[in-house]
């Protein structure tokens, strides 16, 4: 049994899985360790993964570490044998997040060119060859970064916050004319990079994730696979490679 564990800067994700296959998966501490505590008998015997940058965890999670058979740090792309060709020049400054949803591609569809849309706090467009290497990718500001930058950067624009989709294209007031102005240039940019990949790849997959589901489910008219899962399970194969 495999038990990966994923810790952001104010929430943790963590998921179990048998031969690949995600068996369950939650969020919290307290959820953790309230199935650690369910399941401990099975603990000597199962293999765990720690990622992310977070710290907030760190003293609690250093007595996880300690009931497990044998647990894999992972913080940087080249400090474990990633399931992976890689192209990116700086790896060792390559997100976790980032190399795990493209592990997960490569595991899910194999031969194929991939375009992965991760749409969280910030906006990552990640491209992954038919031979299975990561060639790199684009970052840009999420929805929620953006109305904070249109709150900073200027003196009287209100600081608000939301990703529904607008009722029309347009605002008739300041409030949203922000809101059309963010939400809908986020879904024209990840739309404008589906039809430049499907362009030059028609048989390729294009796979959204990340946490903005208005976002994602506004893209449902392109012809992409919406995997919410994908980090979790790269992070799995990742773990699976590194015992």
């Amino acid at each position: 049994m495999n038990v990966v564990i994923d810790v952001g800067n104010t929430r943790m994700k963590f998921a179990i899985f048998e031969n690949g296959e995600i068996l369950y998966r939650a969020s919290g501490y307290s959820e953790l360790i309230k199935w650690l505590s369910v399941n401990e008998a099975s603990l000597k015997k199962s293999n765990l993964l720690v990622s992310g940058s977070g710290n907030i965890y760190s003293k609690g999670l250093n007595q996880v570490r300690e009931k497990f058979a044998r647990t894999v740090d992972y913080t940087r792309a080249n400090k474990l044998k990633i399931p992976l060709c890689m192209e990116y020049e700086t790896p060792s400054t390559l997100g976790v997040d980032r190399v795990a949803d493209a592990v997960a591609a490569v595991k899910l569809f194999p031969g194929r060119n991939i375009l992965i849309i991760d749409a969280g706090t910030a906006i990552t467009i990640d491209y992954v060859s038919a031979d299975g290497c990561f060639l790199g990718g684009n970052i840009s500001p999420g929805v929620e970064m953006r109305y904070k930058a249109l709150h900073d950067y200027t003196a009287r624009l209100p600081l608000i916050s939301g990703s529904e989709m607008p009722a029309i294209p347009y605002g008739k007031n300041t409030h949203d004319a922000i809101h059309s102005g963010v939400v809908l240039g986020v879904i024209h940019e990840v739309q404008g990079y589906i039809d430049d990949f499907l362009g030059k790849w028609p048989h390729g997959v294009v796979i959204l994730t990340g946490g903005d589901e208005e976002l994602l489910n506004s893209c449902k008219s392109h012809r992409i696979v919406l995997i919410p899962t994908l980090q979790i399970i790269g992070l799995d194969a990742i773990l699976t490679n590194n015992i």
